[in-house]
């Protein structure tokens, strides 16, 4: 698990589904990006963040998945739960 803080968000409407495009700092202070879209097992980490305001933070639960598709590893979110307080960076 590993901490984030929203720093912006902006969507996509790809006709089927949603993108969302969330810049989020992480506890080392680098600001950094991730695609979510708005079904599947990223469905509510979607509604959290993107329902989030500029400074709110998150503990993330990340997963790694096997694309079948073409065998590559790669990270989802499966979880986003909100917290108040100081985050870990110094």
């Amino acid at each position: 698990m590993f901490n984030i803080e929203i720093v912006a968000t902006s969507f996509v409407d790809k006709g089927k589904f949603k993108e969302a495009s969330i810049t989020h700092k992480t506890d080392d202070g680098k600001v950094d990006n991730r695609r979510l879209v708005n079904f599947g097992v990223e469905k509510e980490v979607f509604k959290a963040l993107t329902e989030a305001k500029r400074g709110d933070r998150f503990q993330i639960t990340p997963e790694k998945v096997l694309n079948e598709k073409d065998g590559k590893e790669y990270w989802r979110w499966i979880t986003a739960e909100s917290f108040v307080g100081a985050t870990d960076s110094a």
